[in-house]
């Protein structure tokens, strides 16, 4: 199972992408959209998140 505090970051985390998700360049969500169906290593999970929320930060930041 998991630990009762990680579901609720994980909402959290979603929420957030969601709310990103409309303030990315077309480019940019194709190239997600393209890169689900990507396998990747699991230890790099952490990271490819971080790096999209990253961009997803950036874009609402832009005017």
């Amino acid at each position: 199972g998991s630990a009762p505090g990680e579901s609720a970051a994980r909402l959290a985390d979603r929420a957030d992408v969601r709310r990103g998700w409309g303030y990315l360049p077309d480019r940019d969500r194709e190239a997600i959209v393209q890169g689900v169906n990507e396998e990747f290593h699991p230890r790099y999970r952490e990271q490819i998140e971080d790096y999209y929320r990253a961009i997803a930060e950036q874009a609402e930041r832009e005017p």
